[in-house]
């Protein structure tokens, strides 16, 4: 069959137009796929620098002071330069077991750093909440407050009995400590020494900057009989009875420094004036109870 011109032509013109379609078409097909390889490679850069860190949660602001609770915190993922290198990774990283109080006010999606914030004592099985009457109390004393215990004697001598402890609760002459079982031990040995110390003070004295401040070195020496109980005691630690030896060696020097010159200081009667004592501590706690019981049920 024989094709004219004038169709030969539009047959060729024809396989042209298609044959530049195609090569557009490729070209296209081409440039996309590159630029989905391009996508594709930073996305994968970008996630490949990504790494988990804790922030503070969306809509929430941490005020200085105030306790830091899970619920105040999530973790996002951010480019890993972004991230200081004293940053958590995770909340879990964050909560290890002891209570954290932010230092200063911390807005939302804020990285939280080891610098923000500052803890409480850890709670261990050994911890108990327990009550204190017989202390001289600074007047504007509140709940959430440090304080270090020091028992002033007669001679000057003024001694820090606990570090840094928070007030659980205070009233008017009660204060509510959180101590381990080594605390208790030293602050039974001051009380019982100061109901038959004439003119000796145990009282508590409140940190200026307890988020800045670090624990005061305890000083005081406990009673000799106390120091041996407590080197036996199975509530303490071994690695506790360990550090405390350490640190008591020095005790009989100190101990019997302040027993030779408290002679002066000491009643005729001591069992007579320790047992007065106790009984009005036991009648402040039944009455401070009394005045609880009454508030409550109001």
């Amino acid at each position: 069959m024989v094709v004219g011109p004038m169709k030969k032509r539009m047959m060729i013109s024809f396989f042209i137009g298609f044959l530049v379609m195609f090569l557009v078409a490729a070209i296209v097909v081409i440039l996309l796929f590159r630029q989905y390889q391009a996508v594709s490679q930073e996305k994968f850069t970008l996630e490949k620098d990504l790494t988990n860190v804790c922030v503070v949660a969306d809509g929430i602001t941490i005020n200085a002071g105030e306790e830091i609770v899970p619920d105040y915190l999530s973790e996002k993922r951010i480019n890993t330069n972004a991230i200081p290198p004293n940053a958590f990774s995770s909340k879990g990283m964050f909560f290890d077991g002891t209570t954290k109080y932010a230092k200063i006010d911390i807005t939302e999606k804020t990285i939280m750093l080891d610098t923000m914030y500052y803890e409480d004592q850890v709670i261990t099985d050994d911890m108990r909440i327990q009550e204190f009457n017989m202390l001289l109390l600074p007047s504007q004393l509140e709940e959430g407050d440090y304080v270090d215990i020091r028992f002033l004697l007669p001679t000057g001598n003024d001694y820090v009995v606990v570090s840094k402890k928070r007030i659980i609760k205070a009233t008017e002459g009660t204060v509510w400590l959180q101590l381990g079982e080594l605390d208790m031990q030293y602050m039974s040995s001051a009380i019982i020494e100061s109901y038959v110390t004439e003119g000796s003070i145990l009282y508590a004295i409140e940190y200026a900057e307890p988020t800045m401040q670090s624990a005061a070195i305890v000083t005081y020496p406990i009673l000799t009989s106390v120091k041996e109980f407590v080197m036996k005691n199975p509530n303490i630690a071994a690695q506790i009875q360990i550090e405390l030896g350490e640190k008591l060696s020095d005790h009989e020097y100190y101990r019997q420094l302040i027993d030779n010159n408290m002679v002066p200081y000491k009643p005729e009667d001591p069992i007579s004036v320790l047992t007065k004592n106790i009984y009005e501590q036991i009648q402040r706690q039944k009455e401070e109870r009394e005045s609880n019981l009454g508030v409550e049920e109001i």
